[in-house]
């Protein structure tokens, strides 16, 4: 081949190769496809046939969210309950819902790709996203890929596109970039409390390029003024609304606590942690089928990530770039996305070795620009092909265990077809002899909350008037008011109608 066309082929691949990276993550979330809703997912998913039903307002919902939790607890995040009740207002079927969570996953890795490569190069960010999408475990808890209406997404996508901004400033481009990028950073600190922390990286950033501290400052003033002004603001708030230091939202700021909390969440993050630590006890190991059944691996998986890698890496190689720098970008990603949580008393109760909670998912990616970064270092050094042959089957072993993981997750995340035939049957007439103000029960799932247990009112309700136009009060089968039970067949997929009499 000729030298044209051997720059036109590397040309070609290197403009392919972000597509690449966008189906590898895909075969590796897919699986949350498959899932059904989750967590308070249950419940805001059917916020819309509230809305209905109380005819009120999303205006007027989001108003009640806002009053509950920050006169209740002390939390100032408008945009996170501005970006919640509009996700499920809109996104009520199942599969569009899980469609946006993957999509904006995906996008959030390219934004991520693009935001190393602007700062180091296109070698390292291609390297540091492969190696971030090897990582993206599902877990059974509050996950940012099965569940969350896609909030952590949008807050990295806002913190991405803040610091690629940014870059045009630290290169003197101010003007309308310097808006862009604190205007972005501001709407990731107004949707998640954990953003505060990631002012930090504008200080950083702004002192790598080796300038004095009078213009790291000056450079950075606008981000850490708004990640410190929201924090005070929201100590305060906690203050003013008396919450106190036993509940889940309060403080402990107990060393031993707090350092166990910080430590677990950092684990967390670590290539197949959940799957080492199984904290939920899913990942049987006892003989070899039981391995495999729990960890359904896929050979083709392993090539495709090991194909991938090797031309990440050989590319990382040619740009022969420092990977210093990246190792301590990643190291701060994944501690400024951890420390926050780990002073409150809900995390320092729930968290165990192997399960953290929805930051991990941007320590994942901090973790992959650490590693990103330590790969490039050792491709400097003299035996680079024995460093490249390790770094292609680890990262492919790597990549494979959580795409299989991720299938073990989804299984045993439970059936969704106990609501999936609720519906079907609404739909279908099932409370169509049912008057109006009925006070209906139904045997306690998951899935189910009875008026008053809902988070922010959302109980199950609203899905008897989303499916069946019905205005019905759901209440707990002790309730001697309600007259009208819904039984679910569990070999039969199927729901009927008993009555009780007076």
């Amino acid at each position: 081949m000729t030298r044209e066309g051997i720059l036109v082929s590397r040309q070609w691949s290197q403009r392919a190769f972000p597509l690449v990276i966008a189906v590898l993550a895909f075969v590796v979330i897919a699986p949350t496809l498959k899932s059904g809703w989750l967590g308070d997912d249950a419940f805001n998913s059917v916020l819309a046939g509230i809305l209905g039903a109380d005819r009120i307002s999303l205006w007027q919902a989001m108003r009640h969210a806002f009053d509950l939790w920050f006169f209740g607890s002390g939390r100032f995040y408008p945009v996170h309950i501005a970006e919640t009740y509009l996700v499920f207002y809109f996104f009520t079927n199942l599969f569009a819902y899980k469609l946006l969570l993957v999509s904006l996953t995906i996008a959030t890795v390219e934004m991520f790709r693009r935001c190393v490569a602007l700062y180091t190069s296109r070698g390292i960010g291609n390297l540091s996203a492969l190696i971030a999408v090897s990582l993206l475990a599902v877990r059974g808890y509050h996950d940012a890929i099965l569940s969350y209406n896609a909030m952590p997404q949008l807050v990295a996508i806002f913190v991405l596109g803040s610091l690629m901004a940014y870059r045009h400033v630290l290169r003197q481009d101010a003007g309308v970039w310097r808006l862009w990028s604190v205007v972005l950073y501001a709407l990731a600190a107004l949707t998640y409390e954990d953003a505060y922390g990631f002012s930090l990286l504008y200080v950083a950033l702004a002192a790598a390029g080796r300038r004095s501290w009078r213009d790291v400052l000056h450079l950075s003033c606008p981000y850490v003024a708004i990640g410190v002004g929201l924090a005070l603001f929201s100590l305060a708030a906690r203050i003013v609304a008396g919450v106190p230091e036993y509940s889940p939202y309060g403080f402990n700021g107990a060393p031993n606590a707090a350092l166990r909390t910080l430590a677990e969440q950092i684990v967390a993050a670590f290539p197949l942690s959940y799957y080492l630590f199984d904290p939920s006890r899913i990942f049987s190991r006892s003989n070899l089928y039981d391995f495999y059944n729990n960890a359904p691996l896929n050979p083709i998986v392993f090539v495709a990530f090991a194909g991938a890698m090797a031309y990440a890496l050989h590319d990382a190689a040619r740009d022969r770039a420092d990977g210093r720098g990246p190792m301590a970008m990643g190291a701060a990603v994944v501690l400024l996305a951890a420390a926050p949580i780990a002073v409150l008393v809900k995390y320092q109760t729930e968290l165990r070795p192997g399960l953290g909670y929805l930051p991990v998912f941007y320590e994942e990616f901090g973790v992959g620009l650490t590693l990103a970064g330590l790969a490039a270092f050792t491709l400097r050094r003299a035996n680079r092909r024995a460093w490249q042959l390790l770094w292609t089957v680890s990262i492919a072993a790597i990549a494979t265990f959580t795409a299989a993981t991720n299938v073990r997750v989804v299984r045993e995340a439970g059936t969704r077809e106990a609501r999936r035939s609720l519906e079907r049957q609404l739909d279908g007439g099932l409370l169509a002899s049912v008057p109006d103000g009925s006070f209906v029960t139904v045997a306690p799932q998951d899935w189910i909350a009875y008026d008053g247990q809902g988070p922010e009112g959302i109980s199950t309700r609203g899905l008897f008037f989303l499916h069946g136009r019905k205005r019905i009060a759901l209440v707990e089968p002790s309730d001697p008011r309600a007259r009208v039970v819904l039984r679910y067949d569990f070999a039969t997929q199927r729901w009927s109608v008993e009555r009780r009499p007076l």
